[in-house]
């Protein structure tokens, strides 16, 4: 998903369940475990620059998602930021869109990459492993980024929207639970959403989404409105 938009809702002020919704939010504390610096990449390389080759032959003119490979100091730290440490691991590639349009050419070209790879297996006879496709938003599930995978990380995409009037927001697909929360916050409008402020808003809805304003306006997933997808094939539908 590139972009959420769903209801708000506005509760009284005498609604102790909500309240502390639209006041300032405390994140609550990750693990204190230390993370675990054995990981170094050991896929083929040649699967890598395939997948490298695939997201530039389909990058437009004006996209500047990034593409992180394996060393460099950013790498480092965006495979580091994991909500539970024992997920940490090195995947093939990090790439970092900040559009819809890049989300998309990204899937396509991972798509591409795993034509190119079959292909490839086919002429030469040999067993290269195909990454699997990884997408990280709040980061809190173990299969957000993968030992060896290729990792949309929607870490630049966490705009929050809202339209007071009408009570709809729209999220990004990188937004978390806290970034919904403050931003509806300014406007005392509440969303159902998750109770762990550190939570993708994304992964929430895809998982029901149980909050404190659930008892009255159902799930997460039963106030969405509009969901844009990326397909397969790079297609943008909502």
């Amino acid at each position: 998903m590139s972009n959420v938009i769903y209801l708000a809702s506005r509760e009284q002020s005498q609604s102790k369940s909500c309240d502390h919704l639209v006041g300032s939010t405390t994140l609550p504390t990750p693990s204190q475990r230390l993370p675990s610096t054995c990981h170094s990449f050991r896929g083929d390389i040649r699967t890598q620059d395939i997948f490298a080759e695939s997201i530039e032959s389909h990058r437009k003119r004006n996209h500047k998602h990034r593409v992180l490979f394996p060393g460099t100091d950013r790498f480092e730290m965006e495979r580091m930021d994991m909500w539970n440490h024992d997920a940490i691991c090195t995947p093939c590639l990090i790439l970092q869109p900040k559009t819809a349009s890049e989300v998309s050419s990204c899937v396509l070209a991972y798509t591409t990459g795993v034509r190119r790879c079959l292909g490839e297996n086919k002429q030469q006879g040999v067993e290269r492993e195909v990454p699997r496709l990884c997408i990280a938003g709040g980061r809190n599930s173990m299969h957000s980024i993968m030992e060896g995978s290729i990792v949309i990380d929607l870490s630049r995409m966490r705009s929050v929207t809202v339209d007071s009037e009408k009570r709809i927001c729209t999220v990004q697909g990188g937004a978390r639970v806290s970034d919904l929360d403050s931003t509806l916050g300014e406007h005392g409008l509440i969303a159902v959403s998750g109770i762990n402020q550190h939570l993708g808003v994304v992964g929430c809805i895809l998982g029901g989404g149980f909050g404190y304003a659930s008892r009255k306006y159902g799930l997460a997933c039963d106030n969405v409105l509009d969901v844009d997808v990326v397909l397969a094939d790079g297609r943008l539908k909502r």
